[in-house]
């Protein structure tokens, strides 16, 4: 029973590890691209 909801919990820490690098790879890329787009002025 313990079991079974650990495993549960930790499939949802891992969807939300996801998202959370989803999100996060999206602000760095934004921010890469705004630094490259400043360089080039």
């Amino acid at each position: 029973m313990v079991k079974k909801a650990f495993q549960n919990n930790n499939e949802l820490v891992k969807k939300r590890n996801k998202r959370l690098a989803l999100i996060l790879g999206l602000v760095a890329f934004s921010f890469y691209v705004g630094f490259l787009l400043s360089n080039m002025k």
